[in-house]
């Protein structure tokens, strides 16, 4: 007894989830729900060129009704396929509170082979029903790695340069995500100029506004700028 109210460093934030879910199953009517978290979780790991002993964990839940396994499949394909990451397998897996389970593994092309990158899987209803929740909603979840995929995607090929004096701050500001965030505050000044000049006769971009826009990304969502990308 005395050992199981000692204090440790969580390993993962699934009590974030429970909490929320709690909370929710409270309130009088169901009303389907999403919830996320990132934070920094620790494990008792051997520290090597895939592991840390802390990392951050990407948590999501979402609560509805008619959701399941097949659902989780098509969230990770999306999300990662979004981020440059399109190898992935899955492979089934056992969690206390998820059933079924299944474990994410992404494809390190400098390291050649297979990097599990997160876990998931639905909730069981005995975890769901005690908190009230109604029994015909499910909950699927997931936890993802934030290191391992940056790893993967920057082709990073030792986690532990992720961390520490072996960080270049020069590439954390050349990194794309950062280029992105730049040209993303040019387009939406450019927009506001465009809107409110579409009434004085119309003024075309720039060069340099045009330079932009060709650095953005294929799947770039351009239906919320309609008067930039008009000409």
């Amino acid at each position: 007894m005395t050992e199981t109210k000692r204090n440790i460093l969580r390993t993962h934030t699934t009590a974030v989830s429970s909490r929320m879910l709690y909370e929710l199953a409270k309130e009088p009517v169901f009303r389907p729900m999403k919830y996320f978290s990132i934070d920094r979780v620790y494990r008792n790991e051997t520290l090597d060129m895939t592991h840390l002993a802390e990392f951050h964990q990407c948590e999501g839940v979402i609560a509805d009704r008619n959701i399941g396994l097949s659902h989780l499949l098509g969230i990770f394909t999306t999300f990662f396929k979004k981020i440059g990451i399109d190898k992935l397998k899955f492979k089934p897996a056992y969690n206390p509170y998820t059933e079924p389970s299944l474990e994410i593994f992404g494809y390190h092309p400098s390291l050649k082979k297979w990097v599990e990158i997160g876990n998931s899987g639905v909730f069981r209803p005995e975890m769901l029903e005690p908190m009230g929740l109604p029994k015909d909603v499910s909950v699927i979840a997931w936890g993802l790695s934030l290191e391992r995929p940056t790893m993967i995607y920057y082709d990073v090929k030792n986690i532990r340069d992720l961390f520490g004096h072996k960080v270049s701050f020069t590439s954390t500001k050349k990194n794309p995500i950062c280029m992105i965030t730049e040209l993303v505050d040019q387009l939406s000044k450019l927009e506001e100029t465009l809107s409110k000049q579409q009434w004085l006769g119309g003024k075309k971009p720039t060069q340099e506004d045009m330079d932009a826009v060709k650095k953005l990304p294929a799947d770039f969502n351009r239906k919320d700028y309609p008067y930039t990308f008009a000409w």
